[in-house]
């Protein structure tokens, strides 16, 4: 069986680990446009290394390729090896789509200017880190709030700094104010300008093409460099009239990551994907989807046994002395859903203060910031948000793990959590916010 494999990461990478785990005996092609080396932060040596190592168990990597076409009545690919420009044909048994994505275009007066970067793939990052040591730069805008913008705020931090985004708060895709306005603190005490509820509707520039400005709704900001981080498009206009697409372009798979072709399979940023706590598929951007995706494609390739159980958008990320991390909905998707919904919010610290007081050897007993959002009609829990100093993280988790089991208010009131006073309280406090959303609607 041969198997081809057209993208370089996450989704491609975890589609060829998949393979290597299920076959003895492999027959493998794997593209992708861009450098092994540098996709995965390999010196030359070990570059060389890896793919010796991956031919030797049946896999064959095409560096800078770029597939440009798709026959599926022939079953062929058209590639175009982007060295020495010359086409060449490959054709396969089953065909494995990892095309992954870009941020979006703006079609702003002026984008063009120098200085102006999207953070697209690592030479974009490369000029970031760039900028944030050059002395010569010290106005920079960033237009965007989420992971990528926020994160960029941290890297500029000793510069002057402009985050704009049109929504009410940072971070809006991930926390609610009650955890976004800690991270908002954070900024303003390093004297980040947050521009929330505004938009860029221009780049201003001078005779030598040089960004020297922005224009928001409302007024003129000084910019020697700017990031834009506006969200993201799917890779697929070379797969137009070839696969079944939705309207923005990502590829349609049924359960088993399978598109509308037969023997034609698609995981990662290009696809849709099955969002438990609405039921439905959504665009979601994330690492950890792709790579569960590109293993149920593989182990449905030649019989469809294993479904994909979807996700909840699990996320986490640190910054400004924080850790949080996020599942499911919050209150914004929430809204826009027009869910019947409530939530609750707590802050309490991680271990008793009677522990801490007479054990020596827990003096620190950080906050820790909780919120859970629930349906009023069925109480169960749709999304749920954690932040700490500390690394609570990991208990989003079990959240992740309740809303993909639609656990209610209930369950997670009686949830059995282990308790050791150096590591929690007797009642944990994923108990305590199950039993406060049961005394809020009622129930207790």
């Amino acid at each position: 069986m041969k198997v081809i494999v057209i993208g370089g990461s996450h989704g491609g990478i975890a589609t060829i680990d998949a393979l290597i785990d299920k076959y003895k005996y492999l027959d493998v092609l794997w593209f992708d446009k861009g450098n092994f080396t540098i996709n995965n932060s390999l010196d030359s040596q070990k570059s060389k290394t890896k793919i010796e190592e991956l031919k030797s168990k049946g896999v064959t990597v095409f560096q800078e390729t770029e597939v440009i076409s798709l026959n599926t009545e022939s079953k062929t690919i058209t590639i175009k090896d982007l060295k020495n420009n010359k086409v060449f044909y490959e054709n396969y048994d089953k065909l494995i789509l990892s095309p992954g994505s870009h941020p979006k275009t703006v079609d702003l007066p002026g984008a063009d200017a120098k200085n102006v970067v999207t953070m697209a793939n690592r030479k974009d990052l490369l000029k970031v880190r760039q900028a944030s040591d050059n002395d010569k730069i010290n106005d920079v805008v960033i237009v965007g709030a989420g992971y990528n913008g926020v994160g960029a705020v941290n890297m500029f931090i000793n510069k002057n700094v402009s985050l704009i985004d049109h929504n009410e708060f940072s971070l809006s895709s991930y926390l609610d104010n009650e955890l976004a306005e800690k991270i908002e603190d954070k900024m303003k005490e390093r004297n980040v300008n947050l521009e929330m509820n505004n938009s860029i509707i221009e780049i201003i520039k001078n005779d030598e093409n040089e960004v020297i400005a922005i224009k928001t709704k409302d007024k003129i900001l000084s910019a020697d460099f700017v990031i834009l981080t506006i969200g993201i498009e799917p890779n697929t206009k070379w797969l137009k009239n070839t696969l079944d697409l939705t309207e923005n372009g990502y590829i349609k798979v049924n359960d088993y990551m399978e598109t509308n072709v037969k023997d034609v399979f698609a995981v990662g940023d290009a696809t849709l994907t099955k969002f438990n706590p609405l039921n439905k598929n959504i665009k979601i951007g994330l690492a950890t989807k792709a790579r569960r995706q590109a293993y149920c494609a593989v182990m449905n390739l030649e019989n469809k046994n294993i479904p994909f159980f979807g996700v909840q958008g699990s996320s986490g990320l640190r910054l400004f002395g924080y850790k949080f991390a996020s599942t499911g909905l919050n209150e914004k998707q929430a809204k826009k859903e027009n869910l019947n919904y409530n939530s609750v919010y707590i802050e309490e610290t991680k271990l008793d203060n009677n522990f801490v007081v007479k054990n020596t050897l827990s003096k620190d007993n950080p906050l820790i910031y909780f919120k859970i959002l629930y349906n009023v009609d069925t109480y169960q829990i749709l999304g749920a948000q954690i932040m700490s100093s500390n690394d609570e993280t990991a208990n989003i988790n079990a959240m992740s793990i309740a809303i993909q089991n639609q656990y209610t208010i209930t369950q997670l009131a009686f949830a059995d959590f282990f308790f050791q006073p150096e590591f929690s309280k007797p009642l944990n406090f994923m108990n305590r916010a199950g039993i406060s959303a049961m005394k809020k609607e009622g129930i207790l």
